[in-house]
């Protein structure tokens, strides 16, 4: 009896992450920026499949981790995962292959991104490790309480809102819990009264009550969920104007920045834009959207526009010798103009 207990500890103490080999994850904010940082990494994505994040906030905030890996070096949202952070010190659980199938190949850098802005983190730690059942559970938790809340699942009749739980939607956990329950009662019933049509008929009842039961537990959770994000927005863009809503999105000097530029740049020119940092693909993006219908794609483009660009804007004239200085927004943004031949 001694021994199965002790071996019963045994198994129980190596399921906490713990005891397995970890790596730690430090972020740093990056300036003049909403994000922050990690290091260049190079971490197997397979054997260090869970992420915990300890995390002090000053108030609640939607926080998105980003990652690039081995197959996709640039940073984009179809690689993150979305929670809800609370305000204090806490950690937080990722069972990242489940939660997002990218989670793949070799993992080189992450960066945390807080919608409030990176002043709403006082401190960002992560550990790597591998995870086992208590990390799961833990994380499906956390998944289902937050922000995505439940989602379209299907587009059929049984199209149930869900949540994904260890990145199986919400609704097969449901159908499995009804199904034993129901046929737990009829075999209940047709062992206790003999008879077929008394066994099926409290075996429909208890499908129905459960059934009844989760749906009100599902729309609870989901009127949570929009009121925990409408407090959120509330927050961000009450009162505010349209103008001031979109900077409050993207940014109040790379919205000003791209207001600059859509002020000083004629419509259906072709323009080239340069920008670094982790998110120059979404800077882009969002170029594309404010400034349509401006073309961003041509070969030989009339202007360039760089917004926080890692090279000095003496180095880009000097690497496009056609063009000059047409205007300048800050030390960090500018517009140049192809010269035309005389």
């Amino acid at each position: 009896m001694v021994r199965l207990l002790a071996t019963l500890l045994i198994l129980f103490a190596f399921q906490f992450p713990g005891f397995c080999q970890e790596i730690n994850v430090p972020f740093k904010p990056m300036k003049e920026t909403s994000y922050f940082d990690s290091p260049q990494v190079m971490i197997d994505s397979i054997e260090y499949d869970t992420l915990i994040l300890s995390l002090n906030m000053k108030s609640k905030d939607n926080v998105k981790i980003l990652w690039t890996n081995s197959f996709s070096r640039t940073f984009n949202l179809s690689k993150s995962i979305a929670f809800r952070a609370k305000p204090g010190q806490h950690k937080y659980y990722f069972d990242l292959p489940r939660q997002n199938p990218l989670w793949l190949g070799w993992i080189t850098k992450l960066i945390l991104y807080p919608e409030k802005g990176q002043e709403n983190i006082r401190f960002a730690q992560a550990v790597l490790v591998k995870g086992n059942f208590f990390t799961r559970i833990l994380s499906a938790w956390q998944e289902f309480g937050g922000p995505k809340g439940r989602i379209i699942e299907g587009y059929s009749i049984n199209n149930m809102q869900t949540s994904r739980i260890f990145g199986k939607p919400l609704k097969i956990y449901i159908y499995i819990i009804i199904i034993l329950l129901g046929l737990f009662s009829f075999l209940y019933h047709l062992f206790k009264s003999k008879s077929l049509a008394f066994s099926w008929h409290n075996c429909g009842k208890i499908v129905i009550l459960t059934s009844i039961a989760f749906w009100v537990l599902l729309t609870l959770n989901n009127l949570v969920n929009q009121y925990n994000q409408l407090k959120l927005d509330f927050a961000v863009y009450n009162f505010k104007s349209l103008s001031e809503k979109r900077a409050a999105l993207v940014g109040t000097d790379f919205y000003n920045f791209l207001m600059f530029c859509q002020e000083n740049i004629p419509q259906r020119a072709t323009v080239k834009t340069l920008y670094s940092g982790a998110l120059s693909d979404y800077s882009r993006g969002q170029t594309t959207f404010y400034l349509y219908p401006l073309d961003f794609f041509a070969q030989s483009p009339d202007f360039i526009i760089a917004y926080r660009y890692a090279e000095p804007a003496k180095e880009v004239l000097a690497e496009n010798k056609d063009f000059s200085l047409y205007k300048q927004y800050s030390n960090q943004g500018y517009i140049l103009k192809k010269r035309r031949n005389k």
